[in-house]
């Protein structure tokens, strides 16, 4: 094998059309800045290109190979390789002496592929003699979203092998070579389609998400932000990064002293959507008000927050980025119906994990704002579970003496036995239930499933039959019955008091938290105390995130890969007494892979944690 050196331009240049509307065949899309093509050739019945292909496959398949195997590989030159059941023609773009690896580029389809050197061919003369086919174009007004993952797989689908036709707006050159700038045409319905003009209103649908315009539909959402009037604004969780991030990650990075210099803002309107600088970052937001000494209010509108600036933090977004000013807010504000709009602040921030989904039903309507329930799934039976359960049933206020009395200090706590665990270092068999991030997530024993399941029966039986009196009085720490709207009853543990009458509630052997009435708790009878809790707090062992916190990106993938799974595990750290607060630290085990992946290995293999001794 050779040092690289350059090689003569043999295989000559493809001599473009003079006219600007031509008929192309779409190979390979990398972005919106590099679509490889073809151009079809219209006059001629039979095409040179696919002529050639068929007597290279005749030349290479019907003859003894290894006299052709080439000798020597050098940088730039050409070479034949088989792939995909066909010959094709390739030029070596760079060599790995080591490996034998060969990097090609395959000249008349545009990709870039890795073949070992043993694989290519020397390239007859008589295949030099047609000009390379792959032409390299770009999509004129795209060049903004150029590798947004879910725009470059519509286009795609679109164009990939099609025959199409383009109008050629510029061409350039750069150090890759010739580059046009293009605007796609589908001439084959009745009228001709601009798919330029379609896939730039295919991200604004993209932009815009889903709506929430359907009563009793469920929608899994995350709670962005709760303004102390009661307003909640959610954004509806998807699993593809949403347009508006791309952009406002492309774009913020690039501004500095000058933009303000590029942008100025002489007038304010309404209408419009900015850039503002708030919180030591840029934000899109939208004029409200001004108020006193010139200030302005205005709605971060990706938020929901509302924040007082001045006009010289604002950045006129249509010149910087157009896009970014036309599409909407990501977040809509709802409200959350049974509750006093006084209390929704304190009560989402108590009940709802922050940054972690959760699902939400659409209850009703009231001047285009929806009222909803939030909800969260318990277990494997994907049961919904209230998160705040009818906080606005009691119409009364209690003085706060006898809010007091409700919490009375002559009752005796009763108190749970942990479930039996082995020793450390011990495979450990668990089913994740409940999932905030890798130092927090929640387990039951799995040994006790069964078990679990015949309790739960037996539990509801008695409760139904239960005609004592209904409580007046708890106590924080004592072991209660809970009924849900769902019809089942549940031990959970009195932890505060919200509001008269109102009870924060964990359930004992589910890890969840909520908010319940007092009407919806009875006595426990002593039977059901014998039966050990189940949930326990766990945390990955010996891994903390990359950055110092676990993002939300990291807390998302977190809870795809565990949360309603059962896994292998092996108890690495755990104090000498177990207790309700005890938190476990575990290894997790992919019993289902063959592999058995541990998932602390896959978090620190994604780069989002790193080992550490504890």
């Amino acid at each position: 094998m050779s040092n690289p050196r350059l090689n003569p331009n043999i295989i000559p240049a493809l001599k473009l059309p003079r006219y600007k509307n031509w008929a192309v065949s779409v190979n390979f899309v990398v972005s919106t800045t590099e679509i490889w093509a073809r151009v079809v050739n219209e006059i001629n019945i039979i095409d040179p290109f696919y002529k050639m292909m068929e007597e290279m496959n005749d030349f290479y398949n019907n003859r003894d190979l290894v006299p052709l195997r080439a000798s020597r590989i050098n940088f730039g030159h050409y070479y034949a390789v088989y792939e995909h059941e066909t010959w094709h023609r390739t030029r070596c773009k760079s060599i790995d002496v080591e490996t034998g690896n060969i990097t090609l580029f395959f000249i008349d389809h545009g990709s870039t592929d890795i073949h070992h050197c043993t694989e290519l061919y020397t390239l007859e003369r008589k295949f030099y003699t047609l000009p390379a086919q792959a032409l390299r174009l770009r999509l004129f007004g795209l060049e903004y979203a150029h590798d947004y993952y879910a725009l470059v797989r519509r286009i795609d689908k679109l164009l990939y092998d099609r025959p199409l036709f383009v109008k050629v707006v510029r061409f350039d050159r750069d150090e890759k070579g010739p580059i046009l700038t293009v605007v796609f045409y589908d001439t084959y319905g009745r009228e001709d389609v601009n798919l330029n003009d379609y896939f730039t209103d295919y991200i604004l649908s993209v932009a815009r998400g889903p709506a929430l315009d359907t009563c009793g539909k469920i929608y899994e959402v995350i709670i962005s932000y709760v303004d102390t009037n009661g307003d909640v604004y959610v954004e509806i969780k998807t699993k593809k990064m949403k347009f508006v991030y791309y952009l406002l990650n492309r774009l913020i990075p690039k501004i500095n002293e000058n933009t303000r210099e590029i942008c100025p803002i002489t007038t304010v309107q309404s209408s419009k959507i900015y850039l503002v600088w708030v919180h030591n970052n840029w934000y899109r937001a939208k004029i409200l008000c001004f108020t006193y000494h010139n200030q302005l209010k205005v709605l971060l509108i990706d938020i929901g927050h509302t924040v007082l600036t001045v006009k010289s933090n604002l950045l006129n977004l249509e010149q910087l980025c157009e896009p970014l000013a036309k599409c909407p807010g990501q977040v809509k504000k709802v409200h959350i119906v049974n509750i006093n709009k006084l209390f929704v602040k304190r009560v989402v921030n108590r009940l709802v994990p922050k940054g972690l989904p959760i699902l939400m039903k659409i209850d009703s309507f009231k001047e285009n704002v929806p009222y909803v329930k939030l909800f969260r799934q318990m277990h494997l039976s994907d049961m919904l579970v209230p998160i705040i359960d009818n906080l606005s049933s009691c119409r009364y206020e209690i003085p706060f003496m006898q809010r007091e009395r409700m919490m009375e200090d002559d009752e005796i706590i009763r108190s749970l036995n942990p479930p039996r665990l082995p020793d450390m270092h011990v495979y450990f068999e668990v089913h994740v239930v409940k999932a905030l991030n890798p130092d927090d997530f929640t387990i039951q024993p799995f040994a006790y499933r069964r078990a679990l399941h015949e309790f739960m029966n037996r539990l509801r039986d008695v409760c139904e039959e239960y005609e004592g009196p209904p409580l007046t009085r708890v106590k924080k720490g004592q072991i209660y019955a809970a009924r849900l709207t769902d019809g089942h009853w549940y031990r959970v543990r009195m932890l505060s008091v919200i509001r008269p009458y109102l009870i924060g509630v964990y359930f004992c052997d589910y890890g969840d938290e909520t908010v319940l009435p007092l009407s919806k708790l009875q006595p426990l009878h002593s039977e059901f105390l014998e039966f050990p809790y189940q949930a326990m707090k766990a945390k990955c062992a010996g891994i903390r995130p990359i950055n110092g916190d676990w993002t939300p990106d990291d807390i998302l993938r977190f809870k795809d890969l565990v949360a309603g799974r059962n896994f292998g595990s092996v108890i690495v750290s755990r104090p000498d007494v177990i207790s309700n607060d005890t938190i476990l630290g575990l290894q997790l085990i992919d019993a289902n892979k063959r592999s058995g992946s541990r998932i602390d290995k896959i978090l620190v293999d994604e780069g989002r944690a790193v080992y550490f001794i504890e």
